[in-house]
């Protein structure tokens, strides 16, 4: 089964929500680099591509603290930038 992309354009400070729960905002646009930001729940892995193919992650069929400890990390990254 092939699946088709979706393609949306969004600029500095717009954002888009997946499944109802997963937000990714554009937070800056700079030299044909795009700094996004993800909150999601801590049951959610968000680990870059390149790091899945090299063999480099391993996803973990169970949360534990440190999983909800880099979900707050990255909600509070997110509140930190989109502040600013």
């Amino acid at each position: 089964m092939s699946l088709g992309v979706l393609v949306i354009r969004r600029k500095e400070g717009e954002s888009i929500i997946l499944s109802g729960t997963i937000h990714v905002k554009v937070l800056e646009v700079n030299e044909g680099r795009v700094k996004i930001g993800i909150t999601a729940p801590p049951e959610v892995d968000i680990v870059r591509e390149e790091i899945v193919r090299r063999g480099a992650y391993t996803q973990h069929p169970d949360t534990d603290q440190s999983d909800m400890q880099q979900s707050a990390q990255r909600s509070s990254f997110l509140r930190e930038a989109t502040e600013s």
